[in-house]
């Protein structure tokens, strides 16, 4: 399946449903280096009655696998990101998400995104750009890019946003997801449900993951 130019792993709902009834939906985001196979796994653990979909990030890396934007290794970290390519990779999931329900074949809720490290950061941007499009965003070992967000939204057009990172993540420091979000809601007034993990890497482990799924219910008994 392709949406607006990027290719998706696509599970549908398990059942027939009323076109009167949007579905919920889920959009995920893979990490740096990374594709689309990376995060579907955890599309079992979506309502069977709900459409899920794995993004495959539009750029291709010399090493293999797949990136949102580029990222110069050889820069201090705080100039790693390209932030002309994280844009239009914003642009382009925008298109995407517009085109969620022709490809379920149903009407849809707006989606929540799932994203991991720059998939988290991409989401987070996004949905600071456009949270009307957006149900919530889940952020897993990512942080807050306040150069892709230069003007924030009102607090209350954020839709929930939550975020898990490990302590011990030697790629993203967790003093940048602890310094961001702090900042974003001192500047913004916008509030991301934080929460750390003692002895977690860059990755999700299941505390995290349950947690995640606790945060979901919470949304709304659609989910």
């Amino acid at each position: 399946m392709e949406l607006n130019g990027l290719l998706a792993k696509f599970r549908g709902p398990s059942g027939p449903n009323s076109a009167a009834t949007p579905l919920p939906s889920f959009v995920l985001l893979h990490g740096y280096g990374s594709n689309e196979d990376d995060l579907f796994a955890f599309e079992r653990f979506f309502s069977p009655n709900s459409a899920v979909f794995s993004l495959r990030a539009p750029l291709p890396l010399a090493q293999g696998g797949r990136a949102w934007f580029s990222i110069d290794f050889e820069r201090p970290r705080s100039e790693w990101s390209n932030h002309e390519e994280a844009e239009q990779s914003i642009i382009q999931l925008l298109g995407a998400l517009d085109a969620l329900p022709a490809a379920a074949g149903c009407a849809l809720l707006p989606p929540v995104l799932v994203g991991f490290s720059q998939g988290a950061i991409l989401s987070l941007a996004t949905v600071l750009q456009a949270p009307t499009k957006i149900r919530g965003v889940a952020a897993f070992s990512g942080y807050w890019n306040k150069d892709l967000t230069p003007v924030l939204p009102a607090p209350n057009q954020v839709p929930p946003l939550w975020a898990a990172h490990g302590e011990e993540d030697q790629v993203i420091p967790i003093a940048w997801p602890d310094t961001t979000y702090d900042e974003l809601q001192k500047q913004g007034g916008i509030l991301v449900d934080y929460h750390r993990f003692k002895w977690l890497g860059h990755g999700i482990d299941a505390d995290a993951f349950n947690a995640f799924r606790q945060w979901l219910n919470s949304l709304s008994e659609t989910i």
